[in-house]
C-alpha cells in the first residue's frame, strides 16, 4: 500500500509532463507558422516598397540629369596663369555642357556664381541664403582689379550684404560647399545658381534702357546688354527715347555759357543738388553739386566705367564719394539712380550709369561753360 501511494502521484506528474509537452509542441508550431507567415508578407511587401523605390529614385536620377543638363557633379575649373595672378578677381577655364568656357574666380581659384533671380544691379541672396552663398565683398578702399582684361564690368554696389562686387551688374557670389580651389559644386543647383561666364553668355540680361530700372531679368543666350548698350554711342539711340533731355542736350557743338539757378527746394545738405538751366531754349532740369557747380558726362564713357583718367581726370575731376560714404543723396528725388563705382578715379559717383564729372574752367558756381566741348562732355539732366 505504501508503495501504491507514492506511485499514484508519479503517474499523474508523468501524464501532466505529456499534456504540458504537445500543448507546447503546438503553440511553437503554431507561432512559428504565424511568424513565418508575417514575416514573409512584410518581406514581400518591403521587396515590393524597395522596387517601387528603386523605380522612383531612377526617375529622380532622370531628373536631375535634365534639370541642370548633367551640370550638378563638380565642374572643374583650372585658373588661367596669364596675367596678374594675385588680383581681386581671376579667370579660369571650365568645360560645361561641352564647352570650353572662359569663368571668373576669386583670388584664391575659388569659382564665383550668379544668382538667376537678382535683378540687376541688385543682391536677394541675403540673410540664410548668403551663408550658403558668401556674397563677393570689397574691403574698404580696395581696387576690385581683375588678372586680365575683362569684356564687361566689374564694379561695387552697396547691398544689404555690404560693398558687395558685381559683374555686368549681376551681384557675385561663392559656394560655402565648394570646400576646394577649382572644384565648382553649386553650377545649377536649384536651377538658380551658375557660374560667372566671363562673356556673360547664357546668363540673366536686363533690357535695353532697363539696366538701373530694376528690370526683371530673363534668360538669354547673348550678353547681358543684347550687344547694343555700348554700341559707340553711350545713349545707342534709344536708351533714353532716341534723346538726352527731350533731344536737346547734345545737338550741336560748343555752346555759350550756360546759366544754371540753383533749386532752392528739398535737402540743402545733400550730396547731389538740382538746377535750372535754358538750353536750345528749352528749360532743363540738371544736376549740380553742393556747392552748386555744373556736372557733366563724357560720352566716350561707357556703362559704368570711366575713361577720363590721368591728365582728363585733370581737366575734369571726377565726383568722388567720400570716404565711406556707401550712398549719395540728392536734395529731391531723382528719377534715375545715383551709385558709387570703383574707377581708376577711386570711388565715384555715377548717375544712370553715367561718370559724373565737373569742369576745371567752371570758376564760379552757376556758370556752365564746358557743355558740347570737343562734342563729347555735355550737362547731366535729371532724365538722362
Amino acid at each position: 500500500m505504501k508503495t501504491l501511494r507514492h506511485s499514484i502521484p508519479f503517474a499523474l506528474l508523468a501524464l501532466l509532463s505529456i499534456l504540458l509537452t504537445a500543448c507546447s509542441g503546438m503553440m511553437d508550431q503554431g507561432g512559428q507558422t504565424g511568424t513565418t507567415n508575417k514575416n514573409n508578407g512584410a518581406n514581400q511587401k518591403t521587396n515590393q516598397n524597395m522596387d517601387n523605390g528603386t523605380t522612383a529614385n531612377n526617375g529622380m536620377n532622370n531628373n536631375n540629369g535634365n534639370m541642370d543638363n548633367g551640370n550638378m557633379q563638380a565642374i572643374t575649373v583650372t585658373p588661367d596663369t596669364t596675367g596678374n595672378t594675385t588680383a581681386f578677381i581671376r579667370t579660369g577655364k571650365a568645360t560645361i555642357d561641352g564647352k570650353d568656357t572662359s569663368v571668373l574666380l576669386t583670388s584664391k581659384g575659388f569659382p564665383i556664381y550668379y544668382y538667376k533671380p537678382d535683378t540687376a544691379l541688385k543682391s536677394t541672396c541675403t540673410g540664410d541664403c548668403a551663408k550658403d552663398w558668401p556674397p563677393v565683398l570689397a574691403t574698404q578702399g580696395a581696387m576690385i582689379s581683375s588678372s586680365v582684361m575683362l569684356p564687361k564690368e566689374l564694379s561695387v554696389h552697396q547691398t544689404a550684404n555690404g560693398m558687395q562686387v558685381f559683374y555686368d551688374g549681376h551681384a557675385l557670389y561663392t559656394y560655402a560647399s565648394d570646400k576646394q580651389a577649382g572644384q565648382a559644386t553649386g553650377h545649377g543647383d536649384d536651377m538658380e545658381w551658375f557660374l560667372v561666364d566671363s562673356m556673360m553668355n547664357a546668363m540673366a540680361t536686363t533690357k535695353n534702357g532697363d539696366m538701373m530700372n530694376g528690370g526683371t531679368p530673363t534668360a538669354t543666350t547673348g550678353n547681358m546688354n543684347n550687344g547694343n548698350m555700348n554700341n559707340g554711342d553711350m545713349n545707342n539711340g534709344n536708351m533714353n527715347n532716341g534723346n538726352m533731355n527731350n533731344g536737346d542736350m547734345n545737338n550741336g557743338g560748343m555752346a555759350p555759357v550756360i546759366t544754371i539757378v540753383p533749386n532752392m527746394m528739398g535737402n540743402m545738405n545733400a550730396f547731389i543738388h538740382m538746377g535750372k538751366a535754358t538750353i536750345n531754349g528749352n528749360k532743363v532740369d540738371v544736376l549740380m553739386t553742393n556747392k552748386n557747380f555744373a556736372l557733366y558726362y563724357y560720352r566716350a564713357d561707357t556703362m559704368f566705367t570711366s575713361t577720363c583718367t590721368g591728365d582728363c581726370a585733370k581737366d575734369w575731376p571726377p565726383v568722388m564719394a567720400p570716404q565711406g560714404m556707401m550712398t549719395i543723396s540728392s536734395s529731391t528725388t531723382l528719377p534715375k539712380k545715383l551709385s558709387i563705382h570703383q574707377t581708376a578715379n577711386g570711388m565715384q559717383v555715377f548717375y544712370d550709369g553715367h561718370a559724373l564729372y565737373t569742369y576745371a574752367e567752371d570758376k564760379d558756381a552757376g556758370k556752365a561753360t564746358g557743355r558740347g566741348e570737343d562734342k563729347l562732355w555735355y550737362l547731366v539732366g535729371t532724365l538722362l
